[in-house]
């Protein structure tokens, strides 16, 4: 009988979660930015009801977009499919969780997760198969 989690033993988790790491910290350099004067101006409009989620979607999106260019350039011998870029979508989300607990975060909740698989996906696009 195969075992169901062999697969995701076999992933390449600590590549994922640097890659993720590093994507992760352009949520804290904006967080961190926000205490300058011109990006708070700047923050402020963006961040107003009508256009906040598209914001925080767009930040995440980039955030995700991100992740796969690092694994695509610094881990080239990743294999990379759908599975993996699950598994990716998981590692930045998790990085986020844990980051939010010790540093500030602009990215939480659902729109985050929004943003992060459209990223991932949108730019793994050539890897769906």
């Amino acid at each position: 009988m195969p075992n169901p989690l062999r697969r995701l033993q076999q992933f390449p988790w600590l590549a994922l979660s640097q890659a993720a790491a590093v994507a992760t910290v352009v949520d804290t350099l904006l967080a961190i930015g926000l205490g300058v004067p011109v990006i708070r101006q700047v923050a402020i409009v963006l961040l107003q009801p009508t256009l906040a989620a598209f914001t925080l979607i767009g930040f995440a999106f980039v955030m995700g977009a991100i992740a796969v260019y690092l694994i695509e350039h610094l881990h080239r011998q990743i294999f990379l499919n759908v599975g993996v870029l699950w598994a990716l979508v998981l590692c930045v989300m998790l990085t986020l969780l844990l980051k939010s607990l010790f540093l500030p975060t602009l990215l939480s909740g659902e729109l985050a997760l929004v943003g992060i698989v459209l990223g991932v996906f949108w730019k793994g696009r050539r890897y769906w198969r």
